[in-house]
């Protein structure tokens, strides 16, 4: 793998931080610091780098992978922030989902990204689903859009007995669509962003009322235009 085609690992996605207080307070569940193994109902982890970050950085820098600090495990979300958000919900949200709100004792931060390629295939080798293009959340489009990058490329196999020539028509048939969607899953969801470009602040003047919300959520009909 060359320099260029490093990728970033979130660390804080791949560890289980060690809380001893709250682990001997679950029964059948025991922590062995000199080990560097938690034991469940018998069945033991003893894996290090998932309890310790110097080790899963040190695993990361043997594999030549980049360490990238993304999210933030939820023991180690501030306090502030998560009673900001209580009072938020209190505020904002009907008497149902505040409830759930109150109920949720430790949250968590799931940051939302979306991932656009160039290309589908590459000689021989071809990439679909979320490997190739992951969109916001707001089309609803994750398993349908897919669902039909298979379809199209058993349907290119199958008419194209060259397999690179395959791909290529494959890549023909998906690339258009799956840019749409995640262009319209990015117009859907400016008014979401913590920080906003002019036109992204125009965006969100138009899709973030209620009636917009309602009508254009979970919506494909964007692409038979």
């Amino acid at each position: 793998m060359s320099d260029s085609e490093r990728i970033a690992l979130d660390i804080h996605a791949h560890l289980a931080p060690v809380l001893k207080d709250r682990l001997d307070a679950i029964a059948s569940v025991t922590w062995d610091e000199a080990a560097g193994a938690l034991t469940i109902d018998g069945y033991t982890l003893a894996a290090k780098s998932v309890y310790r970050p110097e080790a899963l950085v040190a695993w990361m820098d043997e594999q030549r992978i980049e360490r990238a600090w993304i999210s933030i495990p939820p023991p180690l979300i501030r306090r502030a922030a998560i009673a900001e958000m209580r009072a938020d919900a209190e505020r904002l949200l009907g008497p149902q989902f505040r409830q759930i709100v109150k109920l949720i004792e430790e949250p968590i931060l799931q940051p939302i990204y979306d991932l656009e390629s160039p290309h589908m295939a590459f000689g021989r080798v071809a990439i679909l689903g979320d490997a190739a293009f992951v969109a916001r959340p707001h089309v609803a489009a994750g398993v349908s859009k897919a669902a039909d990058d298979a379809a199209a490329l058993v349907q290119a196999l199958e008419a194209e007995p060259d397999v690179p020539a395959a791909l290529k028509r494959y890549e023909a048939a998906r690339l258009r669509e799956n840019t749409l969607i995640i262009e319209r899953a990015r117009h859907l969801g400016a008014y979401l962003q913590a920080t906003q470009t002019q036109e992204e602040r125009a965006r969100a003047g138009l899709h973030s009322t209620a009636g917009a919300v309602i009508a254009e959520t979970a919506v494909l009909d964007f692409l038979r235009t």
